[in-house]
């Protein structure tokens, strides 16, 4: 049985070696030859929290089912073998351990009642998906892991190493990195700090470990009672005393521990000696339902004024992916993972923090002082595990005017007169027009005829936007020289809202 142990540690390393390079070999063009959002397609909490805010999940989804099968018989492997959070914590807590040994710190491997915080947390994001906000993605180990690393760490260690980096750093980019490396830090001071107080998947599983047909368990007629085990269970389930089933991780540490083999993993043994059920109180159940009700008002709250058909905070300059949903379902659908903004080749996809709401940070908003949308461009479609930006062909977005097929418009684009460059101070500046990438163009110029200061006459080029053809991919703000942008891609007229549509 101690040689679980080795597996586990080697079976944990690898699965966070392929969630790395996974990660950081992705680039548009590879998404369909790699399956680069692998980890969020076994996530059984993205297909959860789907279900639960749409009524239904995408079909790639399927895998994670198996996970909760195979969890119903093994127990909670995955948070043992698989999960990169889960991997990261436990190096922490490696690490950490060198300073200092465990036998000096015992309270930190027994039971606490802080422990069941996230079954109340997991119960709470329930109801707010029910109700139509999924947040479960704030705290989903895998979304979490996938967004700090795409955002935060690959773009910092890039910059450390090679000064100018391709992936972009941004005041976004800052806070992520700031909440990864807080809970990894607690994991230093705490064993699997966020696996024991706060996982929401953790929880999951702890509830559907209750039932686990495959469970660790005593042999009171060996033991000793040394609490050798106890002091290294990362779970803290208490192996040496009354046995916690729904917080271990299957890490077999005890095992690998206990020196009389009093330890063993098997199918469904005894139960005497068990606490099966996770410790919950009736009062904290209750608030923990009651809850959402009052913070789904304040999620839906903002700066900006609320937008008629659904209530939410609406911000012009909110720019949504491609092919993205109507802004109520796009919020209820996306769990934040932050593949879309990995796999997009000009960084125009950054994570929100308030532009959209409280209830939509973390979610994806076009920056288009960073990038813009490539119009050929269908990696984001292809990598979203939930279906909030749903598959399309680069055709789509361009659409034929010709033919009268409507393009796939993100926005619309706008004139700043006080700050294009032609019309502010008759500086010639064709830039938006020469890069515009529709046929025909949104963007021409009516040529018209200036003076001069020295009384010589020129022809200067004024810009316009046609709306029909424009896609809101943003490169004519992207590209625009001037500081604050002459020109800027606002939601209007948007294929996805039909309260946004203009008349034209």
């Amino acid at each position: 049985m101690k040689h679980l142990s080795i597996v586990r540690a080697f079976t944990q390393y690898l699965a966070l070696a392929l969630f790395i390079l996974t990660l950081y070999f992705t680039m548009a063009g590879t998404v369909d030859l790699y399956p680069m959002n692998f980890f969020l397609r076994i996530d059984p909490l993205a297909a959860l929290s789907t279900i639960l805010s749409s009524g239904g999940f995408e079909s790639i989804l399927i895998w994670s089912f198996a996970v909760v099968l195979l969890t119903l018989v093994f127990g909670r492997f995955f948070c043992g073998f698989i999960c990169p959070m889960g991997t990261l914590s436990h190096l922490a807590e490696k690490i950490a351990a060198l300073r200092k040994k465990m036998s000096e710190l015992p309270d930190k491997w027994e039971y606490r009642e802080l422990y069941s915080v996230k079954y109340y947390i997991f119960l709470s994001l329930c109801v707010l998906a029910l109700i139509g906000s999924n947040q479960f993605g704030l705290l989903d180990p895998i979304s979490l892991s996938t967004r700090s690393f795409a955002k935060a760490v690959f773009p910092a260690v890039n910059f450390a190493f090679f000064g100018e980096s391709a992936l972009k750093v941004t005041y976004h980019a800052f806070a992520i990195f700031l909440i990864f490396a807080l809970l990894i830090t607690f994991a230093a001071r705490l064993p699997r700090f966020f696996c024991r107080v706060l996982c929401p998947l953790g929880a999951l599983f702890g509830f559907l470990n209750a039932a686990s047909l495959f469970r660790i368990s005593r042999d009171k007629t060996k033991c000793g009672d040394c609490n050798i085990c106890g002091m290294t269970c990362s779970g803290a389930a208490n192996p040496h005393s009354d046995f916690r089933v729904s917080e271990c991780l299957l890490c077999f540490r005890c095992l690998r521990a206990c020196g009389k083999n009093a330890l063993s993993y098997s199918f469904m043994p005894e139960s005497g000696g068990l606490k099966t059920a996770p410790s919950l109180t009736k009062r904290k159940f209750v608030f923990s339902l009651a809850l959402p009700a009052l913070l789904y008002p304040v999620l839906r709250s903002g700066k900006d004024s609320p937008e008629p058909a659904s209530g939410r905070s609406f911000n012009p300059y909110v720019i949504r992916p491609p092919k993205s949903l109507e802004e109520e379902k796009f919020v209820e659908i996306c769990v934040k993972c932050g593949e879309c903004m990995k796999v997009c080749p000009t960084q125009v996809l950054q994570p929100a923090l308030l532009e959209s709401g409280l209830e939509g940070m973390f979610s994806p908003v076009a920056d288009f002082s960073l990038g813009y949308c490539q119009h050929t461009c269908t990696a984001c479609g292809d990598v979203c595990p939930t279906g909030a930006i749903q598959k399309f062909a680069s055709r789509e977005r361009l659409g034929d005017v010709a033919k009268g097929i409507e393009p796939f418009r993100m926005g619309t684009a706008f004139f700043d007169y006080g700050r294009c460059l032609p019309y502010a101070f008759g500086i010639v500046c064709t830039k938006c027009e020469e890069l515009c990438p529709t046929a025909p163009k949104a963007i021409i110029s009516d040529k018209v005829e200036r003076t001069a200061d020295d009384g010589t006459k020129y022809i200067l080029p004024l810009p316009k936007v046609v709306p029909k053809p424009c896609i809101g991919c943003g490169i004519c703000e992207y590209a625009c020289p001037v500081v604050g942008k002459g020109i800027r891609v606002t939601a209007a007229n948007e294929s996805r809202s039909e309260n946004k549509k203009m008349i034209l």
